[in-house]
């Protein structure tokens, strides 16, 4: 399986791919995918963001978002929610 030439010195180290699970040979003692394809993957699924259902704090309707701190559904309902609740005090 190596694709690579290695020193005699040189330590050969095996580990199990993140992604697939698969078992590889490598130089290097931090190497975490067994291929581009594996490292790719990797990188596709840590920005895929699910999306998620809240409910609005000014219409309090439902709406989707994909950030974990979305609290109105629009500009709209935020820029009011401010407007109507300016006087109070935050402690």
């Amino acid at each position: 399986m190596r694709t690579y030439k290695t020193w005699k010195w040189e330590k050969i180290y095996v580990s199990s791919c993140k992604v697939c699970g698969q078992n590889f040979e490598h130089a290097k003692n931090n190497a975490m995918y067994c291929s581009e394809y594996c490292r790719g993957r990797s990188y596709y699924n840590y920005i895929k963001k699910p999306i998620q259902i809240s409910k609005c704090k000014y219409c309090k309707k439902d709406f989707r978002h994909k950030k974990n701190n979305a609290m109105y559904c629009s500009p709209r309902c935020r820029s009011s929610y401010v407007w109507y609740n300016r006087n109070e005090v935050v402690i």
